[in-house]
């Protein structure tokens, strides 16, 4: 199901500084946008809720029916390698050696709110960012990862096939720079690498950036024409994965704040009473 606080938080950020919505805008988080861009070049299953207020599309990601399975299937080691991800952020961006051993916290998070278009789409998205770095020409937001380290030429194929995608759809939808990598031996960092993400499209044969740029243009197209006179809606890439598709609601309630939809409505309603005026 989706997570109404989650999106509240982006929602009353872009209330905060009044941001006017522009017609036909779509309101998300990062990590619709990553999935959709995806689709064609990682087979991975992900399920959006859409919601239509007026002319604006607010999308959200509700679990799978097979995301509910390996969450419920995780292994101990599973638990771990999540465990190391979010103690490699720590590692990075402690300033003092108290900070590295605190206690790790998985919930905090900071979020950037960006406003960008794609051809014909107006985007209006929040994701989280790891951190900043000091350069030469001012501080520059980083993506951290965290992986084994790599030891053979097909884990090296593997780690860019599919982790270093991630990474690159993740940094480049919000403008993060540079992708920061700790390799590590069962828990024991070894290296560290820094990936320039313009640069990484260009170590893979295996996807492309515009193919994945190109995916989300069209699906974000195709929704748009194709979508249902619902106002709430499904949209869904499940296996055997040979066809995106439209399903109902997974919950009959709305994950976009009250508070928000109204302050949508009304401003609607004033933009067409000014048209109307004319």
């Amino acid at each position: 199901m989706p997570d109404p606080e989650s999106f509240a938080r982006l929602t009353t950020c872009i209330d905060r500084v009044s941001v006017q919505l522009c017609p036909d805008e779509i309101v998300t988080w990062r990590g619709v946008l990553t999935r959709l861009a995806m689709t064609t070049s990682l087979h991975d299953e992900w399920a959006v809720e859409v919601e239509c207020i007026g002319d604006t599309l607010y999308m959200v990601l509700r679990s799978t029916p097979g995301e509910v399975k390996r969450n419920r299937e995780m292994s101990k080691q599973d638990h771990i390698s999540c465990y190391m991800g979010y103690k490699f952020e720590q590692v990075a961006t402690a300033t003092n050696e108290a900070e590295l051993n605190e206690r790790v916290d998985a919930g905090v998070q900071f979020c950037s709110v960006r406003r960008t278009r794609l051809n014909h789409h107006q985007l209006l998205f929040g994701g989280e960012v790891d951190c900043f770095e000091s350069t030469p020409e001012g501080l520059r937001l980083v993506e951290l990862k965290s992986s084994k380290t790599i030891r053979t030429d097909r884990e090296h194929r593997s780690f860019f096939r599919y982790k270093m995608l991630r990474s690159w759809a993740q940094s480049f939808l919000i403008g993060v720079p540079s992708v920061v990598v700790g390799f590590h031996d069962n828990g024991i960092l070894r290296e560290i690498k820094h990936y320039e993400t313009r640069t990484i499209p260009g170590r893979t044969t295996c996807w492309s950036a515009d193919e994945c740029v190109l995916c989300l243009d069209e699906l974000l197209m195709w929704l748009k024409q194709a979508r249902p006179s619902q106002a709430r809606f499904s949209l869904q890439f499940l296996e055997p994965f040979t066809c995106i598709s439209f399903a109902p609601p997974a919950n009959t309630d709305s994950f976009v704040a009250p508070a928000h939809r109204q302050r949508r409505i009304e401003q609607q309603s004033a933009t067409t009473g000014s048209e109307r005026d004319l």
